[in-house]
């Protein structure tokens, strides 16, 4: 089973600092319509409302998709609707579908 894991960069980041990175625990196995929440206090990635780039990468460093995003305004989301594009969301959804 590939190792997955989930790094960020703030869209002002100096290029020689170390990109975080979290590892999704080998354990972690999601079935057919179940949702991954991730929160900062465990994972220690922050992503900041001014914007900035998300990976999502296994066995060492395969990036299996990605997104950057500007700015996002408080109580807001950034989400990928049904037909893949991603789109501002007033209406965040943590364990369900995101709100269009």
């Amino acid at each position: 089973m590939p190792r997955w894991w989930l790094e960020t960069e703030p869209g002002d980041a100096d290029p020689s600092q170390v990109v975080p990175r979290y590892v999704i625990p080998e354990a972690t196995v999601l079935a057919s319509g179940e949702y991954l929440v991730l929160f900062q206090q465990e994972t220690s990635l922050v992503l900041p409302d001014e914007g900035g780039d998300l990976r999502l990468g296994r066995s060492g460093e395969e990036i299996v998709d990605s997104v950057t995003w500007g700015l996002v305004d408080a109580d807001h989301s950034y989400a990928r609707s049904d037909d893949g594009s991603w789109q501002i969301s007033d209406a965040p959804s943590p364990g369900a579908a995101n709100a269009p």
